[in-house]
């Protein structure tokens, strides 16, 4: 049996550890795919906005309640490929863009931090005013 040299095992976990980087920047790099597709443009700042945007693409509609302020929550399929939950973007009652998450299930809105997790969304009943 031939015997493995400290040179030699230092080489192959070196190949090993750059292997696992590798997997880690594809996966990363293959996840970035749908969350540009699913971050809303810069200058989106209504509701009509983001219909325009997403159009065919919403799910569903419901409420988000937070600090006394209700929201009115947009869904679309989830901006990650093993998401939990929909992409959500979040309007005031007047129509202005406020907030968004990727993947509802999984994390908080981006800017305000809101948790949509867990039932938070309540959903509105017989909506057919997509």
């Amino acid at each position: 049996m031939k015997r493995i040299t400290i040179k030699q095992q230092i080489k192959r976990i070196t190949i090993a550890l750059i292997a696992c980087d590798i997997i880690v920047f594809l996966v990363i790099f293959a996840d970035s795919i749908p969350l540009k597709k699913a971050t809303p443009p810069q200058s989106m700042s209504t509701v009509e906005e983001f219909r325009k945007w997403k159009g065919s693409e919403i799910m569903d509609e419901g409420t988000y309640a937070n600090n006394g302020t209700t929201y009115k929550v947009y869904l679309v399929p989830a901006g990650r490929y093993l998401a939990s939950g929909p992409s959500a973007y979040l309007f005031t009652q007047n129509g202005d863009f406020v907030d968004w998450s990727a993947d509802c299930g999984d994390y908080f809105t981006v800017k305000q931090n809101f948790d949509l997790t867990s039932g938070n969304i309540k959903p509105i009943k017989n909506n057919n005013n997509h």
